[in-house]
C-alpha cells in the first residue's frame, strides 16, 4: 500500500515522496508513519494495492474498491450511494464504494471512470479514476489552504457504511464513449488560426533543450510511430505548453501518424486531451498551480526600431555570436554610458536606468565572451574609467564606486562562477548578493563595513554585466540569490551553440570597420549630450567647480498606461505559477528593467529639449518590452532550475549521460556515477516514465537508450 506526502510549503515534484508498506501486515506500522508526517505535511494513499512497492498498473492487484474524487459533487447526490465519504477540504468530497465480490483492477478503474464521467457536470474530477490514484488520508489536514495565518481543514471522515454493494449497481451506470473520455467535451481549435510553431518552439527552447524533442519532431520513426507520436506530445506538455501549442507541434511534426496515414487531425487532439489528463493527475495530487510562461507584453512580430538595430546588424556581421548576445550588449553599452545622466520622477522616488546583464551559454561556441567584449570595447573607448573591474576582491569594487559618486561605475565579468563561489563559501562575504542589490537602487548614501575599513559610498549608479557557463551557474545559485532581489535585477539571455553557423576568423572587411567606426560616433555623441558638465560659480570665494547635469525623462498617459499594464500582467503570471515565491519579484523587476530599457532607447533617438527633458514614446516602451518578452524565457529557465535538489542533477547528469552513449549499461552507470541499485533503479524509472529513455535485456545484463 502507497503512503505519499508532501510538504504544506512546497508541493514541487522534487518533494513529493512515497513510502509502501505490506498490507495487512504492517498496518499499525503505516497507521504510525501517517502520524508521524501529519504535521505539516500533505499526505495521499493509493487507492489500489501493488504486488511491487510501484505505483503502477501493472502491479495493481485485484479489489474490492472502487473510488472518485467528487471535488464540488456532494456525495448525497450520487447513485449508488458511496459507503465511505470523505471532506477533502470545505466544500470537497472524495468517496469509496465497496464491493460484495472481488474484481480486477481494470474492472475497478472502469467503474471508477463511470462515476467520474456520470457526475462531471455537478463537479466531479474526471481525472480522478485510473489505477494510481493518490486521495487525501482522513483525519490528516490539507495544506493546500495554508496561507499562515487561517485555520488549516482538517480531511474529515464523514461516513464510512458496512454494507457492501454488488457489481451489478455499476453496471448500470452509462460507461463514457470514446469521444467523451478522449475529446472532454473541449471543440479541436481552428487549424488556420494556430499559433506560430517556430515561435513555439522559441519560447519553450530552455525546457525542451534537455528532452528528446529535436530528434522526434524533426525525424521520421523507424517503426513504432504511435510511441513517437505518444511520446511527443507528453514531452510539449511537459515541458509547459497548452494544448493548442501542442497541437500546432504535432501538426507539423515528422512523427504524425494521422498525416501519413490521411486520417482526421481530430484524432491527434483526441489523444493531446488524453496525455493532458494523465499528466493533470500528478499535478493535483501536487496541488500545483500552472506552469510559468512569459505573457505578452507586445504582440508584435518585430520590434519598433531602435538603436539596437543598428548595432546589431553590425554585430551580426562581425561574429557568429547567437545574436540575442548582440541584443543585451546594447543595451548594456546603452546603460553604461548614459545611466548617469538621465532620470525619471516616480511616486515613490528618482529611477536611472542603470541595468544588470547575465549571458548564459554552454561553451566558447556560443561566443558570449566575444559578444561582451565587443560592447565593453566602445565603452573602453569613450571612458576608460567607467569599468571599474573586471576581476579582484569586493573590497576592491566597492572601494572603487566609493570614489566615483554621481557616476556610472560598471562591474564587467565574463565569467562570474567563481565570484558567486566565493559569495557560497567564503562567511565574510555572506550577505554580498543583499549590498549589491542596495547598490542597484542608487541609494544617496551607503556605508559598509569591511574586516579592515568602512567605505561609505555616495550616488553609486552601478552597472553589473557578467556571463557564464549555464549549467555551472545553475549549480551554484539557489532560491536566496533570488529572494535577496539579487538575481532578479539581471536581464538575463541565454544560447546553445550551432555548428552550422560557425564562421571562419578572417581579416577585417573596411565596410565592416567603417560602420563600427559609425556607431562608434553615435555612441561617443551620446555620451557627451548625457555627460555633460554644469560650472558652479561661487563669487564670494572667487571659485568654481563642476557638477553633473541630469536630463529628466518625461512618459506621456500613453506611455504610462502600456508600462502599468505590462507590470500588471508579469505580475498575474507570477502569481499564478507554481514558482510563485521566486517568479514574484523575478517578474515584478522585468517590469522595471523594461521601464528602464525603454528611457535608453528613448535617449538614444533623440536629444534633450530646450527644458533638458527628453519624451520617451510608447514605441520605446514597445520596442523594450519585445525583447524583455523574447529574453524572459532565460529569466524562466533560470528560475525553474535554481535550487534544484542532488537528486534532480543526478537525474539530469545520468539523462545526458544516456545521450551521448545511448546502448550504455547499467553497470557502466553505476561505476560512473558511484550509484547503488536501488539509488540508479529509481533514476531509471524515473526517465522511462518521462519517455525519455528505454532499459531492455541485452545478454547477462541491461542496456539504456534514449528513445528517439
Amino acid at each position: 500500500m502507497c503512503i505519499a506526502h508532501a510538504p504544506a510549503k512546497d508541493g514541487r515534484k522534487k518533494e513529493f515522496k512515497q513510502k509502501f508498506f505490506s498490507w495487512p501486515d504492517q498496518r499499525e506500522a503505516m497507521g504510525q508513519y501517517v502520524d508521524e508526517i501529519a504535521i505539516g505535511n500533505n499526505i495521499w494513499f493509493g487507492v489500489n494495492l501493488f504486488r511491487r512497492p510501484e505505483r503502477k498498473r501493472d502491479f495493481a492487484i485485484p479489489t474490492r474498491l472502487v473510488w472518485a474524487d467528487l471535488d464540488y459533487c456532494n456525495p448525497g447526490e450520487v447513485t449508488p450511494a458511496p459507503q465511505c465519504r470523505i471532506e477533502s477540504s470545505p466544500k470537497r468530497f472524495q468517496s469509496f464504494w465497496r464491493l460484495d465480490e472481488v474484481v480486477t483492477a481494470e474492472v475497478a478503474q472502469n467503474y471508477s471512470k463511470r462515476i467520474a464521467y456520470a457526475y462531471a457536470e455537478q463537479g466531479a474530477d474526471k481525472s480522478g479514476w485510473d489505477i494510481e490514484q493518490l486521495l487525501r488520508v482522513p483525519f490528516t489536514y490539507n495544506y493546500k489552504y495554508d496561507t499562515g495565518n487561517s485555520h488549516v481543514p482538517e480531511v474529515k471522515l464523514i461516513a464510512a457504511l458496512e454494507p457492501l454493494l454488488p457489481v451489478e449497481v455499476f453496471e448500470a451506470v452509462t460507461e463514457p464513449t470514446f469521444e467523451e473520455a478522449a475529446e472532454s467535451e473541449e471543440p479541436m481549435p481552428n487549424v488556420l488560426a494556430l499559433p506560430s510553431v517556430a515561435n513555439i518552439i522559441y519560447a519553450y527552447q530552455s525546457e525542451l533543450r534537455r528532452t528528446a524533442f529535436n530528434d522526434v519532431f524533426t525525424n521520421e520513426p523507424a517503426s513504432d510511430w504511435s510511441a513517437a507520436m505518444w511520446n511527443l506530445i507528453n514531452i510539449c506538455l511537459e515541458a509547459g505548453m497548452d494544448k493548442e501549442e501542442t497541437f500546432a507541434v504535432t501538426l507539423e511534426s515528422k512523427c504524425n501518424k494521422y498525416d501519413r496515414d490521411d486520417r482526421p487531425i481530430n484524432y491527434l487532439w483526441r489523444e493531446i486531451i488524453k496525455a493532458e489528463l494523465k499528466q493533470k493527475n500528478l499535478s493535483l495530487i501536487l496541488d500545483e498551480a500552472a506552469p510559468l510562461k512569459m505573457p505578452e507584453l507586445f504582440s508584435g512580430s518585430e520590434p519598433p526600431e531602435s538603436i539596437i538595430d543598428d548595432y546589431k546588424e553590425w554585430a551580426i556581421e562581425a561574429t557568429d555570436a547567437v545574436v540575442e548576445y548582440h541584443e543585451l550588449a546594447c543595451t548594456m553599452l546603452l546603460s553604461s554610458i548614459l545611466s548617469s545622466g538621465m532620470f525619471l520622477n516616480t511616486s515613490f522616488g528618482k529611477v536611472l536606468p542603470n541595468l544588470w546583464g547575465l549571458i548564459l551559454g554552454d561553451s566558447t561556441l556560443t561566443r558570449k565572451t566575444t559578444a561582451m567584449k565587443m560592447a565593453m570595447e566602445f565603452v573602453g573607448e569613450i571612458d576608460r574609467e567607467i569599468v571599474v573591474a573586471t576581476d579582484g576582491s569586493v573590497e576592491g569594487v566597492l572601494t572603487a564606486l566609493a570614489s566615483r559618486p554621481n557616476q556610472v561605475s560598471v562591474f564587467y565579468k565574463d565569467e562570474v562562477s567563481g565570484f558567486i563561489d566565493s559569495i557560497n563559501r567564503k562567511d565574510y562575504l555572506a550577505g554580498m548578493p543583499e549590498t549589491l542589490t542596495q547598490l542597484y537602487d542608487v541609494p544617496e548614501f551607503f556605508t559598509r563595513r569591511l574586516r579592515k575599513e568602512t567605505i561609505t559610498i555616495t550616488n553609486p549608479v552601478f552597472v553589473f554585466f557578467g556571463g557564464g557557463i549555464r549549467d555551472k551557474m545553475y549549480g551554484l545559485l539557489n532560491d536566496e540569490f533570488i529572494l535577496s532581489g539579487f538575481l532578479p535585477r539581471f536581464l538575463i539571455v541565454g544560447g546553445d551553440a550551432d555548428l552550422t553557423k560557425l564562421r571562419p576568423t578572417g581579416p577585417l572587411p573596411v565596410e565592416l570597420g567603417n560602420r563600427r567606426a559609425q556607431l562608434r560616433e553615435k555612441f561617443v555623441d551620446m555620451h557627451s549630450v548625457y555627460n555633460d558638465m554644469a560650472t558652479i560659480e561661487i563669487p564670494e570665494a572667487n571659485t568654481s567647480f563642476q557638477i553633473p547635469t541630469q536630463t529628466e525623462v518625461v512618459l506621456n498617459d500613453d506611455a504610462w498606461k502600456f508600462f502599468q499594464d505590462t507590470e500588471l500582467l508579469l505580475a498575474k503570471e507570477a502569481s499564478a505559477s507554481a514558482f510563485s515565491m521566486v517568479a514574484q519579484p523575478t517578474f515584478g523587476r522585468l517590469a522595471w528593467s523594461s521601464l528602464k530599457m525603454g528611457m535608453l532607447l528613448a535617449a538614444a533617438r533623440q536629444k534633450p529639449n530646450k527644458n533638458n527633458e527628453i519624451r520617451v514614446r510608447v514605441a520605446d516602451l514597445q520596442a523594450a518590452a519585445w525583447y524583455v518578452q523574447k529574453w524572459g524565457v532565460h529569466t524562466i529557465d533560470l528560475i525553474q532550475n535554481v535550487g534544484r535538489s542532488a537528486n534532480q542533477r543526478m537525474v539530469s547528469r545520468v539523462y545526458e549521460h544516456i545521450r551521448r552513449r545511448s546502448g550504455c549499461t547499467r553497470s557502466e552507470l553505476s561505476r560512473h556515477y558511484h550509484l547503488q541499485k536501488r539509488e540508479l533503479d529509481l533514476i531509471l524509472d524515473t526517465l522511462v516514465d518521462r519517455g525519455q529513455i528505454r532499459v531492455k535485456k541485452a545478454g547477462s545484463g541491461f542496456v539504456c537508450e534514449i528513445v528517439r
